[in-house]
């Protein structure tokens, strides 16, 4: 049997007496059967970024790896999720960077409706309160929402700092001016030469 606008075929035993009436065959006690709607699922799938450089590296010492992100269900009706319902403004699941540089849900993992991700851990080096969530639907069976995108990707801005230092002569103690200092990054090699002011602070 199929269900009408259904190519589904419905397994099991189906009984039933058939009787003449006229021209007409009339079915009569039968067994009752039921057909269940499976909801379309789908996933989703993110990249980080580095707020500056637009990039997928990280920038000096920092890591763009080992951060986490939560996925936020914005429906009004439940949704279930690895087995567990959640209601609407709750988290139904995190998800972690991988070493490809994405973080990812399997195909089937969300039914069909409207989402938040947004991330709950940053990787070393950067600041979460640059980092912006993002709204997204499923809507496709089995199909993976992209953001790994320029336009639909999680920036992070890198924490920077400044240095401050004195130099003094040597048994004088007295502060020296003018004085050029290299300043090289260990992990890019990058240099950056400071002269210091008239007051001997750089």
């Amino acid at each position: 049997m199929q269900t009408k606008h259904s190519s589904e075929q419905i397994t099991g035993l189906y009984v039933a007496q058939i009787t003449e009436d006229g021209e007409l065959a009339v079915l009569s006690g039968s067994n009752q059967y039921s057909v269940s709607d499976k909801v379309i699922r789908g996933g989703v799938k993110i990249q980080k970024r580095d707020l500056e450089t637009k990039g997928t590296k990280a920038q000096g010492g920092a890591t763009l790896k080992d951060n986490a992100f939560t996925i936020t269900t914005l429906n009004d009706n439940p949704v279930l999720v690895n087995g567990k319902l959640y209601n609407k403004n709750e988290v139904v699941m995190t998800i972690y960077k991988g070493v490809d540089g994405i973080a990812t849900t399997d195909a089937d993992t969300l039914p069909y409706g409207k989402y938040r991700i947004k991330e709950s851990k940053a990787p070393q080096g950067y600041l979460t309160t640059s980092a912006t969530s993002r709204e997204f639907e499923i809507t496709a069976n089995g199909k993976i929402v992209d953001l790994t995108d320029e336009e639909n990707s999680v920036y992070n801005q890198i924490k920077r700092g400044d240095i401050e230092g004195i130099k003094i002569g040597a048994g004088t103690h007295e502060r020296l001016a003018n004085v050029p200092f290299k300043i090289t990054s260990k992990t890019t090699g990058e240099s950056h030469i400071i002269a210091i002011d008239n007051n001997g602070l750089f």
